[in-house]
């Protein structure tokens, strides 16, 4: 049984999650940008461009929770590409990037 994505990886997302609302709602984007007529939030990005994105690549997965660590990183990737090339938005990512807790 693979590992399920660490506390630590968790927390980058969240950090993640974060910076984009923030340079989101900077850019004066609202969440109509992303199909949600409210300004973004931290939980606005995860439940609304994150997990999309984690259920179209992992259709049995519901929740963050049930991603394996190689998961998590394989979502968080395509969803920091989409960021970059659909938005403009570059997303400064941490040297360890939770891999390896």
């Amino acid at each position: 049984m693979e590992k399920r994505r660490t506390a630590n990886q968790n927390d980058w997302g969240h950090v993640v999650f974060r910076e984009v609302a923030m340079e989101l709602a900077f850019r004066d984007f609202d969440m109509r940008t992303v199909k949600v007529e409210i300004n973004p939030t931290e939980a606005l990005v995860k439940e609304n461009m994150f997990k999309p994105i984690m259920v179209a690549m992992y259709p049995e997965k519901r929740s963050t929770t049930e991603l394996t660590t190689e998961e998590f990183n394989n979502v968080m990737d395509v969803f920091i590409d989409a960021l970059r090339d659909r938005l403009g938005i570059y997303v400064t990512l941490p040297e360890e990037r939770g891999r390896n807790a």
